[in-house]
């Protein structure tokens, strides 16, 4: 098995662990030895959960994201790499801009962006959709 499928699977495990309920009964170092993954592994792990449920917080439980809801509201719905990537894109994308930006992105211009391939557009577009603003001729996924 390679070291990024090991990674993989780790990872996997780390996050079923702490989503299970595990931070309840068990210390860092006892999650981390069950996984085999270092504590301090595991503590970054337990941070990100809790910045993803912080920033996932304010948004509606049903129906869309409104057009003004800040970019940061949604990174974690959005996979890491072309998070980065569209942050790296600054000129347009900021973590305050609205998600409107996102929506209203051609999908040219977003596969033209380092980071971002034909599966991860997919992924957002079919999370967030098309703006109003964005030409129906750019809209090449659906």
């Amino acid at each position: 098995m390679s070291e990024g499928n090991d990674y993989g699977k780790l990872s996997r495990l780390v996050v079923a662990e702490i989503e299970g309920g595990a931070l309840e009964h068990r210390s860092l170092t006892q999650i981390a030895k069950d996984t085999g993954a270092s504590t301090s592994y595991v503590s970054v792990m337990v941070h990100r959960r809790r910045r993803r449920l912080a920033a996932e917080a304010d948004l509606p439980k049903l129906g869309p994201l409104p057009d003004d809801t800040p970019l940061r509201a949604i990174r974690y719905m959005i996979p890491a790499r072309p998070w980065h990537g569209q942050m790296g894109y600054g000129w347009v994308f900021k973590e305050v801009a609205p998600l409107k930006v996102l929506r209203d992105a051609p999908d040219d211009m977003m596969l033209a962006m380092p980071q971002i391939g034909q599966l991860a557009l997919e992924q957002i577009r079919e999370k967030f959709g098309y703006g109003a603003a964005c030409p129906a001729t750019a809209r090449r996924l659906f």
